[in-house]
């Protein structure tokens, strides 16, 4: 039987929640539908999923294993302990949290057609960072597409990026995608967080920071739409809300430490960059910061 996988964590989503449903049966968040600028209340166990998103291995070891237990267990669980403790000011960011924003950012159901897109015509990496849980994918067959040999369902591991180079796009199903997700998330954590410096912002009384369908974002110049290699760019800011009133923020160490940074450039950044669905503890907040994302021209 198919089950909801949570592409946002629900433990994350809870703590966006109204304030005043906490005490209710069912506490809810405040949805702003990006196509149709509609507000509604939902609780955060009605959003942010999918259908057997993450059922397959991905890249453990073993294959026999779902990636949704392995977050749930090894990434999600250790994040919330850690989040529920959490104490402002923060001198370093616990190493839970590293890892959690890590995969938030890569396993974003937004991030598939991104992926999709970032692919087209670039080589796959055959190698992964080093991480315990990761093993080389099996051979196997894919799916690419050729502009005048149309689709091969039937392509083997090994020939992918000889066909990449012969004009052939890879297509993303759901194993690939499964793949891309956790080799994302260990790139994320080996080859560009640690050389992000990172700071703990907290909301003014009263002010609330903002999550949405691409829970981590980062821009540059006010690009959101970029790849993950940008993490590498001096002028890249990192943007992760954990509640809503403490967000992650980060720029590179090798840029300059932006001289001010507060709650609406977080909510504006998200806003921005969400493609379906942003989400807040109030209504006002979620309305302001639909009306941030109009007049920014974000479609």
């Amino acid at each position: 039987m198919s089950e909801r996988h949570h592409y946002v964590s629900q433990f994350h989503l809870k703590q966006f929640v109204d304030p005043l449903s906490i005490e209710t049966r069912d506490p809810w968040l405040w949805i702003g539908d990006l196509q149709t600028g509609a507000l509604k209340q939902r609780a955060p166990k009605n959003i942010g999923w999918e259908r057997d998103a993450f059922a397959g291995p991905a890249g453990l070891a073993d294959r026999s294993a779902s990636l949704e237990r392995y977050l749930e267990r090894e990434v999600e669980t250790p994040a919330a302990k850690v989040l529920a403790s959490l104490s402002f000011p923060v001198q370093v960011i616990p190493s839970e949290l590293g890892r959690y924003v890590a995969w938030a950012a890569a396993r974003s159901i937004v991030m598939r057609s991104r992926y999709q897109a970032w692919l087209a015509n670039t080589l796959v990496p055959l190698d992964v960072p080093g991480d315990e849980a990761i093993s080389p994918a099996p051979e196997r067959l894919h799916s690419m597409e050729h502009p005048q040999q149309g689709i091969d369902n039937q392509v083997p591991s090994s020939q992918i990026n000889h066909r990449l180079l012969g004009g052939w796009n890879l297509l993303i199903r759901g194993a690939d995608f499964l793949e891309l997700v956790h080799l994302q998330a260990a790139t994320f954590q080996k080859q560009f967080f640690p050389y992000l410096s990172w700071i703990m912002l907290l909301a003014p009384p009263n002010c609330f920071f903002i999550i949405g369908d691409r829970p981590v974002v980062w821009e540059v110049n006010g690009a959101t739409d970029l790849r993950p290699a940008y993490l590498d760019h001096p002028a890249v800011h990192l943007f992760a809300p954990l509640t809503r009133s403490i967000a992650l923020f980060a720029y590179h160490a090798k840029g300059a430490k932006p001289a001010f940074v507060n709650y609406e450039y977080v909510n504006t950044t998200i806003a921005v960059a969400s493609v379906d669905w942003i989400a807040g503890p109030s209504k006002a907040v979620v309305a302001s910061a639909l009306e941030t994302r109009t007049a920014a021209g974000a479609s």
